[in-house]
């Protein structure tokens, strides 16, 4: 681990496992409400969030943070800023499936540094560094080396790109239900390729960086840029759909066989 990221990478670390004991605990117990985009909230984001940006705040009282549910504009696009999803996959996770998980990056020049991603029920921890590396579990990992896509490889996305494309892809189709279990599991190599139509910043900020550090690719689908982050921008009315591959090969073939239908 290169010193000038330990610090802040063992709070990420430190603080996703906190976070993922706090969601674990409250299983059962927190009641969702249907927000203004058409997703869920529960009280269950709500205190995991203010966990994370409490501790950010404490120990680096210098940097910003842009959060899903309280800290949603974004203060500052110079400096350290962090970018939290204290649970993404809340449908999951109401609904008891495992796939679910809280997302923390930090950024440097309104871009990713390195980001961790952890997902309790599973206890699989990813972690990537700007230029260092892609790791589960704190294991190297990297995406598939298979150059076509056929019928034993897996694309994964969203139940809204179904909806609203018609994707016309020759691997298996799985709809995971959490936009980053979708990207780490092309960073592990579980998945060939996969789409989330209305990704959110705090959705694909550390997941964008693991892709990228594991070797694939990421790009989004109408040519739009995350980053650098946008000072004064309210992002919860900010999406981006987002594809992800392997190689870049493998990326432009998955746009080419995405096409809008509404």
């Amino acid at each position: 681990m290169n010193s000038q990221h330990s610090p802040y990478l063992q709070l990420a670390i430190n603080l996703s496992r906190e976070v993922g004991s706090i969601l674990l605990g409250l299983r059962g117990h927190a009641h969702a409400d249907l927000k203004d985009d058409g997703t869920l909230v529960s009280i269950a984001d709500t205190e995991a969030e203010r966990h994370i940006c409490d501790k950010i705040l404490h120990e680096f009282p210098e940097d910003t943070v842009l959060s899903e549910e309280l800290n949603t504009v974004c203060q500052s696009n110079s400096g350290a800023q962090w970018v939290v999803d204290p649970l993404d996959g809340t449908t999951n996770y109401i609904q008891g499936l495992p796939l679910w998980g809280v997302s923390i990056a930090r950024m440097l020049g309104g871009r990713p540094d390195l980001g961790v991603i952890y997902f309790p029920v599973l206890d699989e921890l990813y972690h990537a560094i700007r230029h260092g590396g892609a790791f589960e579990n704190h294991r190297p990992i990297g995406v598939s080396a298979q150059e076509e896509m056929d019928a034993h490889q897996i694309f994964s996305c969203c139940n809204r790109t179904l909806r609203s494309y018609s994707v016309n892809v020759a691997c298996k189709i799985r709809v995971l239900g959490s936009a980053t279990y979708g990207m780490c599991s092309i960073a592990r190599g579980r998945s060939l390729a996969g789409m989330e139509s209305e990704s959110r910043i705090w959705d694909l900020a550390a997941a964008w960086l693991l892709v990228e550090e594991a070797g694939g690719s990421v790009r989004t689908l109408d040519g739009s840029t995350p980053f650098p982050l946008m000072r004064g921008h309210d992002y919860s009315g900010t999406s981006f759909p987002l594809i992800a591959a392997a190689n870049p090969e493998l990326l432009n073939k998955t746009k080419s066989s995405v096409k809008r239908v509404d």
